[in-house]
């Protein structure tokens, strides 16, 4: 009991000094291949962690849409350390789902974006940051 009792007062403690992780700079769709099964392609997300603990990036809930219709993922190619004080490129894969092409041909539009938060976690605690990043492909 006495175990469980301290471990809440650190975590209290802990999210009492936590900053929220913060995104530099969003390295938009590049490596980008578009095929007859969908469009694929590679995005970085520079983050800064401010906070005097480590970060392990452990997920991303990222949704890929064209226009206001879900079309793809964008997930994590590899959990990353991020210590304190430090940045790091977190790497993402972007994919279209199964029958976006169609979507796609039908818009005449290429305007897509990747929405949603990279997830993050230390001391037990799970860290949400927000990314959202808009880019034209047909340009």
């Amino acid at each position: 009991m006495r175990k469980f009792a301290l471990l809440a007062i650190v975590a209290i403690s802990f999210s009492g000094c936590y900053q929220q992780l913060e995104v530099i700079d969003i390295d938009g769709f590049s490596n980008v291949e578009i095929t007859l099964r969908g469009m694929k392609s590679d995005m970085q997300v520079e983050v800064y962690n401010p906070n005097f603990m480590s970060v392990e990036i452990v997920d991303a809930e990222v949704v890929l849409k064209l226009g206001e219709v879900e079309a793809g993922d964008v997930t994590l190619m590899e959990r990353v350390k991020l210590a304190a004080g430090d940045t790091v490129v977190v790497n993402l894969k972007v994919a279209t789902r199964q029958g976006a092409l169609g979507q796609l041909l039908k818009r005449g539009s290429m305007l897509f974006t990747a929405d949603g938060v990279i997830v993050g976690k230390a001391w037990g605690m799970k860290m949400e940051i927000p990314v959202h990043h808009e880019q034209d492909l047909s340009e």
